[in-house]
């Protein structure tokens, strides 16, 4: 098999939906889950079960059970055990699960480079105007404290001059712990402030005014923990 970072080529039409899926999100300002793809889609795309358990132990796909409730309302989902699936698990792209499918389909589906373009470039250069997505995965963001400043890579996210407590609190806890692709909401209980409007709330202002828009904030499955994910 491919080593890290590497999506496999037998894999590419399903890259390829899941991609698609992620973009469609991304299009709608809206969680990736909003188009997380079903189990059921995959193996007709070559991708059986244990080409999915492959992919998620090396952090390209993150899975749950969806919840279908009554009366239909919005995608509602669950955590599951990390290597087994049901008939309602779903999947969205980890940002480094975008960057390897992207690369892997970017000469037909029109990701990454156009057809007919030079392939040796800089990997870091995105047609000149920044940091391409494909090279900001192989670095973390980083929250300098004592600057208020916000960064990925060489990029400048945010740079704080007015206090924003709830904002700082996220940042200092995906720091902390070293910018994992998910945390637990950190903000403490506030009387009469539901938590759930103060975390979205918070994500929302993460999201708003940022320098180099490449990093994009969502709460997660379960309405109770932070994602974030690179964005072209």
């Amino acid at each position: 098999m491919p080593g890290v970072n590497q999506w496999p080529e037998e894999f590419a039409a399903g890259a390829a939906l899941l991609v698609k899926a992620a973009k469609y999100a991304e299009a709608l300002h809206c969680s990736p889950w909003d188009f997380a793809t079903e189990i059921g889609e995959l193996p007709a795309l070559g991708v059986s079960r244990a080409n999915l358990r492959w992919l998620v132990c090396q952090g390209f796909l993150e899975h749950a059970e969806e919840i279908i409730s009554q009366p239909l309302s919005d995608r509602t989902f669950q955590a599951s055990g990390r290597l087994a699936f049901c008939i309602g698990t779903c999947f969205v792209l980890t940002p480094i699960g975008l960057s390897a499918a992207c690369l892997l389909i970017s000469d037909s589906a029109g990701y990454g480079e156009s057809p007919g373009q030079p392939t040796a470039i800089d990997p870091r250069v995105d047609g000149g105007n920044g940091l391409s997505a494909s090279y900001l995965v192989l670095v973390k963001p980083q929250w300098n404290c004592d600057l208020k400043r916000f960064s990925l890579g060489e990029l400048v996210v945010k740079e704080y001059r007015r206090p924003a407590p709830n904002q700082h609190c996220i940042l200092a806890a995906f720091q902390e712990e070293e910018w994992p692709l998910r945390i637990d909401d950190p903000l403490r209980p506030t009387p009469d402030i539901v938590p759930a409007r103060r975390l979205h709330e918070a994500i929302a202002a993460l999201n708003r005014c940022q320098s180099h828009p490449v990093l994009r904030f969502s709460v997660d499955a379960c309405g109770c923990g932070i994602r974030w994910l690179i964005v072209e």
